[in-house]
């Protein structure tokens, strides 16, 4: 986190609101086996602009931040945690197809009821307002009926994703020279890098899959 938040202060590259660094946030210490494996997500410093949390998203932050002087543009990995769980069991994941296309259902209804079973770690979650849209999105993806399985409850996706989002920043930072902010699945830089941003997403997601997970398929995620 020091070299990134160096990278990030040098020359004051961020511009737009109040930038005070970056920290991660790892939860259940007080667990036994605690090892540093649960959550991780990026945040903002305390006590300073929180700009993850702005009112408006993705519209707000791309009016109000800059990077290196320039406007920015905001990259994601679609459906990550999904993917990730597509990844851990080692089955085949298409990501040509969008993954909340499901037929009888609007793409929202789909994406709120997945978000809602991803954040649970329950594939129930949601309960009997969602008992359709479940069944149909299972037929779809039947890989969430092992949602909260060792190692893949939402705290452990939430880890795996936030060490993508790592592999990313420096990734950016050594081989390009570019800043950019983390944002959950996703990353804030240079509308002008959004291309470099997007390949960067996937090769980290793929490497970090292969390299550090050491699993034998290869899963591509979708990104945009």
């Amino acid at each position: 986190m020091d070299t990134i938040n160096a990278h990030l202060w040098d020359g004051d590259r961020i511009e737009g609101f109040a930038f005070g660094g970056l920290r991660r946030v790892f939860n259940n210490a007080d667990q036994e086996g605690f090892a540093w494996q649960w959550g991780g997500r990026l945040y903002s410093m305390p006590g300073w602009d929180a700009y993850e949390r702005w009112k408006g998203g993705c519209v707000t932050r791309e009016k109000r931040i800059k990077i290196d002087g320039q406007p920015v543009a905001h990259v994601d990995i679609s459906a990550c945690y999904l993917t990730l769980l597509y990844a851990l069991h080692e089955v085949p994941f298409d990501p040509t197809l969008d993954p909340y296309a499901v037929e009888g259902f609007s793409r929202e209804q789909v994406k709120d009821w997945v978000k809602i079973a991803l954040g649970a770690g329950k594939v129930l979650a949601g309960g009997n307002p969602f008992a359709k849209v479940r069944k149909a999105t299972l037929s779809r993806h039947p890989i969430l009926e092992r949602l909260g399985e060792p190692g893949t409850d939402t705290l452990c996706l939430q880890y795996h994703e936030s060490e993508i989002i790592m592999i990313a920043l420096e990734r950016l930072k050594d081989s390009n020279g570019i800043a950019a902010l983390p944002i959950h699945d996703g990353l804030i830089l240079p509308k002008q890098k959004t291309l470099l941003g997007l390949e960067v997403l996937r090769d980290a997601f793929t490497s970090y899959c292969l390299d550090t997970l050491r699993l034998d398929t290869m899963i591509t995620p979708r990104v945009a």
